[in-house]
């Protein structure tokens, strides 16, 4: 899914916010967006990554809570 989100580097941690600064309404979300985001980077994964991923009008929503996402 494309969508849109602003993003930040906190002590090697990556964060990515919400465009929007709040978590919309569902008849306001036309586009998928990442509501939250933060984990760190290694070498051949995402980790300890917790998120919460909105697609538009709330049709599906995902969420994570320390897990490993490994890159291929």
């Amino acid at each position: 899914m494309k969508g849109k989100s602003k993003y930040e580097i906190d002590n090697g941690k990556i964060i990515i916010k919400s465009p929007y600064g709040k978590r919309l309404k569902p008849d306001e979300t036309t586009d998928c967006y990442i509501l939250s985001f933060i984990n760190s980077l290694k070498n051949d994964r995402i980790d300890d990554a917790t998120f919460s991923i909105i697609s538009p009008y709330e049709r599906e929503q995902f969420f994570g809570d320390e897990i490993s996402l490994f890159l291929e």
